[in-house]
């Protein structure tokens, strides 16, 4: 893209601009920044935030001549617009990101049936004697109470067993931070989850 040539005036008033900013306030020059307003006057900017593609939370820019042309006497002025739903968005986001850096490396074991109890016993006891921070044990509680919980102590993972993971000798190990589930054999959960939690250090 050809580099913008600006009149000598406005080419040291935007570099003392950008002088100012360095070290201070973190920016991008973008070239292609437009206001939807014909009255701005050199710089006009964008804050943005967040990681959606709609990441502009607030804008505006410099009006020297808006005061005068409305009949006022000639005065620089400078203005922007803040969007409240965006940041409500991107609070929303922000808290998101915090309660999952909140969880640590813990696990949770859930049965969701009586006859499952012992194998999810057995399973908990075996994380333990691996090193594995390992929760759980509440099994006479329904599974709602049981994520509940994994969830009050902020437990990164949960390791489900029903009836049809006996069976198969298998267990679903779920991440409570985004929902991702994924069966795997029991017989090589241990080296799975330390895998998985030296990933998330």
């Amino acid at each position: 893209m050809p580099k913008q040539k600006l009149c000598p005036s406005c080419q040291e008033h935007f570099d003392e601009v950008t002088r100012l900013l360095k070290g201070k306030i973190d920016f991008e020059i973008d070239p292609m920044l437009v206001r939807g307003l014909d009255y701005y006057t050199k710089t006009v900017f964008e804050f943005v935030a967040g990681t959606n593609a709609q990441n502009a939370i607030a804008g505006g820019g410099r009006y020297d001549s808006l005061v005068k042309s409305m009949g006022g006497p000639a005065c620089p002025a400078i203005g922007w617009a803040l969007g409240a739903q965006r940041v409500a968005s991107v609070l929303e986001e922000q808290n998101a990101q915090e309660e999952q850096n909140k969880r640590e490396n813990k696990f949770f074991v859930i049965s969701m049936d009586k006859s499952c109890n012992q194998t999810a016993f057995n399973l908990m006891q075996n994380l333990r004697q691996a090193g594995l921070k390992t929760l759980g044990g509440i099994f006479d509680k329904n599974i709602k109470a049981q994520m509940k919980q994994a969830d009050k102590n902020n437990c990164r993972w949960a390791l489900i067993i029903g009836t049809s993971e006996v069976e198969k000798g298998s267990v679903v190990l779920k991440d409570l931070t985004n929902a991702e589930q994924k069966e795997f054999l029991q017989s090589e959960i241990i080296s799975v989850l330390k895998k998985v939690q030296n990933e998330k250090n």
